[in-house]
């Protein structure tokens, strides 16, 4: 599978008039999904599986039991969810979020957003105006697709700027 289809970007296009009355494209919310372990060379994907089926067999070795198995498999999946199941981000007019498949999510007002920072990852959207450590759990991070890299800067620009302007 292609990096191309891993990134499934849409935008939704509706026609609006403005004050003078002219047909403009607006833009409805950006949204884009990432699959981490998809992203990896096969051979990491290999080491990955092989040391989650260590573990599992180092757990029942040692504890001899399939329920701590079973609950070490458990929480395994939810500390490496966003790493195993596709992430779902979106930016719109209300703010941004970023989806994981189980547990994870994080929902941010533009109000509540007051820096976005940029690097090579992607955009963090933080909740504090100088960097932070907090900035991790307090703030989204939008992390770019392989393809889409001016889409989610300029659209975070667009709909932040937007919503200060209002």
């Amino acid at each position: 599978m292609s990096m191309a289809s891993e990134v499934e970007a849409e935008q939704n296009l509706e026609k609006t008039e403005n004050d003078e009355g002219e047909t403009r494209a607006d833009t409805g919310p950006y949204r884009w999904k990432v699959h981490l372990l998809r992203a990896q060379p096969v051979w990491k994907t290999a080491i990955f599986v092989l040391v989650l089926l260590g573990a599992l067999v180092f757990a029942f070795v040692v504890f001899l039991s399939w329920v701590v198995v079973a609950i070490f498999a458990i929480v395994f999946f939810l500390t490496f969810e966003d790493y195993i199941f596709p992430l779902r981000f979106e930016i719109g007019p209300g703010g941004v979020s970023v989806k994981g498949a189980l547990l994870y999510r994080r929902v941010m007002k533009w109000a509540d957003i007051r820096r976005c920072a940029v690097n090579e990852k992607g955009v963090l959207c933080s909740p504090f105006e100088k960097p932070s450590r907090l900035d991790g759990i307090r703030g989204a991070f939008m992390r770019f697709g392989p393809l889409n890299c001016e889409e989610v800067i300029s659209n975070v620009r667009r709909f932040r700027d937007a919503a200060h302007a209002a």
